[in-house]
């Protein structure tokens, strides 16, 4: 079952991310130093049931916004890669009376890597995910006095793409999926495009 709801939340994200990347008007501008971040909340039951029912109609915007049923995609927001720089963001959950907190964190002091670019030897650069539902708004996600927080930790480099992190909850006998997302590759998109374009040539 948790693996088919984990399927579920892929297909409907791999739209709705798309949607609130592209087409909100919204959206910030990502500089050389920024990621493109969002947090979603799923009513797994509500969006399990306009998948299982879904019938491609022809029309992209009416089929966006049947898959889309019960999936919550609030704002797009930057963060800036910079040493110790911390963004944390607050968002009403949908029911209930509590709040999502989520925060992204950079740091040089955690996670040394291997490169797999020929610009470095080592990677000491990281990237945090944090969030976490509670009754209250928090200063911080990552806080080590925050508990039931779903914290994620990657290596953070030119190869640095997507990153989520998520976790399920029931909130008033509903079961909920809610995460964290960003889009580190966005920054260097033209740089990329232009390097599979010579490559082509």
């Amino acid at each position: 079952m948790k693996a088919r709801i984990a399927v579920l939340i892929s297909i409907v994200l791999s739209s709705s991310s798309y949607l609130a990347q592209n087409k909100q008007p919204e959206t910030p501008k990502v500089g050389p130093y920024d990621d493109l971040c969002h947090v979603y909340v799923i009513d797994v039951s509500a969006a399990r049931k306009a998948f299982d029912t879904f019938k491609p109609s022809g029309n992209d915007s009416a089929d966006e916004k049947a898959l889309s049923a019960g999936v919550l995609v609030f704002p797009p927001f930057l963060t800036h890669f910079e040493e110790e720089e911390l963004t944390t963001k607050h968002y009403k959950f949908p029911i209930g009376n509590q709040f999502l907190t989520a925060s992204v964190y950079y740091t040089d002091e955690s996670m040394g890597s291997f490169s797999t670019s020929d610009k470095y030897d080592l990677i000491d650069q990281s990237m945090y995910l944090g969030i976490v539902l509670a009754p209250k708004e928090l200063d911080s996600a990552l806080a080590e006095k925050v508990k039931n927080a779903s914290i994620t930790e990657v290596t953070y480099d030119d190869f640095t793409n997507k990153v989520r992190t998520k976790q399920y909850a029931s909130v008033n006998g509903k079961l909920f999926a809610f995460g964290l997302e960003c889009n580190c590759s966005l920054k260097r998109e033209s740089e990329l495009l232009k390097n599979r374009k010579n490559k082509k040539t």
